[in-house]
């Protein structure tokens, strides 16, 4: 008997860890036809204990109004992504995720090997994805938000180059914005991004909308006092109409990015990535190259980093190229107080100075170990080290490049704060690649003069790799 209750009890467990997954095709014998049919099963959610699981198992388009109001995980299964093309919804974004119960948890959504593009029958006005309040864990992985090329193509697939916005019908703000008001309550939002492209976000290019605020990610303010934004391996932000990522001060922005970079490429507007607002939150970077960013629509200027208001607590900033950017690399300012340190970075190449720390600035000390800063060989008298206070700013094991293509102006550092350099050379680094930011040499260092120079007689090499000029010829022979 007890075999037999046993055996029950199994398959009736097993029967409703199945139920928790639902099916949807536009061909064969699916549970569901749309993905707003099987959101609908799960409200009310059948068993509160087992994951939501909607397994898109085809490629076709969904056009159809999506908003998720209950902890799920939307998932293509098939060998080719399917396509999610929101319609206009509720304050006029295209998928709104509005979590009400339970209030107080994080609760899961998960968005996965998707594509994402405005509706052509009825277009978002704004944002892509919104998410409201703060009680939500959102992950997303593995998904393309761009523009619909007018036949439910995305316009880029990959976000590497410029695309063409002829004929393309266009969502009207930011790809991704998240914690979007103060309702539902709870302890914040926390977003994960992985191998997630945001780009082209162009909404405002022209009409009686016209508006140039258009962002890859905006993290709200009002999303709780636990936020995070965590940014992983392979994510893209590019080609936007102002900001590649736009967080604010009650987020932890930690972007964690060791096997594959992420890239921050070719947005329009002031910055590649800003830190808005006086922060409260730990502001990391790790693996991230910001490259290319035009400010073609902030009057030619873009800086790659601005880390406006640091607070009290310290920005972190490694493995990292900031190059070829039409303003600064890295602004740090105006209030706060937090140190600001750099590690294994390269900064280069870019229209005005490598860093600049501002004269508003209040405090805080910034430290570089085992980092290179170039100029563009302008000769430019923005082409400089920038310690406009009082505050230490100190160079240890580094390069501040003076000679050959990529130099600074000599002797590479300004305004009325002092440098203090500690083992630092001035030689060029005789770099292999500077315009190419997919090339496996880009900002690799040549110069034997950095084969000893870094921490510990180690090589200098930034954020790149060391290759002396003599082996990269010899490869170059084989290659």
């Amino acid at each position: 008997m007890k075999k037999i209750l046993l055996s029950a009890l199994i398959v009736g467990i097993a029967a409703t860890a199945s139920a928790q997954t639902r099916t949807v095709a536009k061909t064969g014998t699916p549970d569901f036809a749309t993905v707003t049919a099987a959101l609908a099963f799960f409200n009310p959610d059948p068993d509160a204990l087992t994951p939501n699981v909607i397994q898109i198992t085809d490629s076709a388009v969904y056009d159809e109004i999506i908003t998720i109001n209950v902890p799920v995980t939307i998932e293509g299964t098939g060998s080719s992504r399917p396509t999610l093309t929101p319609q206009l919804n509720a304050g006029n974004d295209g998928i709104v995720i509005s979590v009400t119960t339970p209030t107080g948890v994080l609760n899961d959504v998960t968005l996965r090997n998707l594509i994402i593009l405005p509706s052509i029958a009825a277009r978002p006005t704004d944002d892509a994805i919104r998410s409201d309040g703060g009680n939500l864990n959102l992950l997303i992985e593995n998904v393309l938000l761009t523009q619909n090329n007018g036949a439910n193509l995305p316009v880029t697939t990959n976000g590497l180059s410029a695309a063409s916005l002829t004929g393309a019908t266009l969502f009207g703000d930011d790809g991704i914005f998240t914690g979007a008001t103060a309702a539902p309550a709870g302890p914040g939002c926390v977003t994960t991004l992985r191998n997630v492209v945001v780009s082209h976000f162009q909404g405002g290019i022209s009409g009686a909308t016209a508006t140039l605020a258009n962002d890859g990610y905006v993290g709200s303010t009002t999303s709780g006092t636990a936020s995070a934004l965590h940014i992983e391996d392979g994510c893209v932000f590019s080609f936007n109409n102002r900001l590649g990522i736009q967080a604010n001060a009650a987020q932890d922005v930690i972007i964690n990015a060791p096997t594959t970079r992420v890239l921050v490429l070719g947005n329009l507007g002031f910055a590649g990535i800003w830190f808005a607002g006086a922060q409260t939150g730990t502001r990391s970077i790790n693996g991230c190259n910001v490259v290319n960013n035009t400010g073609t629509n902030n009057a030619g200027a873009s800086w790659a980093i601005e880390d406006q208001n640091r607070g009290t607590i310290p920005f972190t900033l490694s493995n990292a190229i900031l190059a070829g950017n039409t303003g600064e690399g890295l602004v740090i300012g105006t209030t706060g107080t937090g140190d600001v340190t750099l590690s294994n970075v390269t900064i280069a190449n870019n229209g005005a100075e490598a860093i600049e720390y501002v004269t508003a600035s209040t405090g805080g000390v910034v430290t570089a170990t085992d980092s290179i800063f170039a100029g563009n060989g302008s000769a430019a008298a923005t082409q400089i080290l920038l310690n406009n206070t009082t505050f230490g700013f100190t160079l240890n094991n580094c390069a501040v490049v003076t000679a050959g293509p990529q130099a600074l102006t000599a002797p590479g550092t300004g305004g009325t704060g002092t440098i203090t350099l500690n083992s630092v050379i001035n030689a060029d680094p005789m770099f292999a690649e500077i315009s190419n930011f997919g090339s496996a040499s880009f900002f690799d260092v040549q110069n034997s003069a950095y084969a000893t120079a870094g921490t510990g007689s180690t090589p200098l090499k930034g954020a790149a790799d060391f290759t002396p000029a003599s082996e990269a010829g010899i490869w170059s022979m084989y290659n």
